[in-house]
């Protein structure tokens, strides 16, 4: 209908229904993202750096970012559709709050039988009571007016408070009895890192 512009008087009113249908669509691939997570029990040994690279060729022909991938996660016991799930969701987050030729940085590393796998930008950044309610497991806006959007709350789409975005993640790095975790990035911007341990704690196994 807006390519008929010129025969509809009411132009403006579909640019609000448009936006509207944009804001829908993705709170709905985001509410289809978490049924997933919940109905995805698979378990095998996942190459992690495999699942890194891919996530990164997508998403670089969507953006127009400088893409760095730093592969050293190695393999390990998980499902390979909930980590694209977790990581898609905090690439989809980045380059939201980037811009052309922000950097994004996708790392994989291992340490002490734990596995890290995180998303470094240069793009806004977030400010320590952004982080503090990150971490506190706050996926909606900080309740400071001036403390700006948490990426993954949502606002944007004019859905403040949803959370799905970091519920997502949080919920990937749960069920295998990890955490989620942000900070700043050396690069200037945002970092979101998922631990978790090589090992399955006994406590979430399924």
């Amino acid at each position: 209908m807006q390519t008929r512009a010129l025969e509809l008087e009411n132009q403006s009113d579909l640019s609000v229904v448009a936006d509207e249908l944009k804001r829908l669509s993705r709170v709905s691939d985001r509410l289809i993202r978490m049924i997933q997570l919940q109905e995805d029990p698979t378990s095998e040994i996942v190459d992690i750096d495999e699942v890194m690279a891919q996530a990164v060729e997508r998403w670089r022909v969507v953006a127009d970012r400088r893409w760095i991938l730093d592969a050293g996660a190695g393999r390990a016991l998980g499902s390979p559709e909930r980590l694209r799930t977790g990581l898609d969701t905090l690439l989809e987050n980045a380059i939201r709050y980037t811009s052309q030729g922000d950097t994004i940085r996708l790392a994989g590393s291992r340490q002490l039988q734990h596995v890290f796998v995180g998303v470094f930008d240069s793009g806004v950044g977030l400010s320590d009571h952004q982080i503090f309610a990150i971490n506190a497991g706050e996926e909606s806006s900080p309740s400071s007016p001036s403390a700006g959007t948490v990426p993954g709350a949502d606002t944007e789409d004019g859905l403040r408070g949803t959370g799905l975005g970091l519920s997502i993640v949080r919920a990937l790095a749960n069920a295998r009895g990890g955490t989620l975790h942000a900070s700043h990035a050396p690069e200037g911007g945002a970092a979101m890192v998922i631990s978790f341990p090589l090992h399955m704690p006994v406590e979430v196994a399924p």
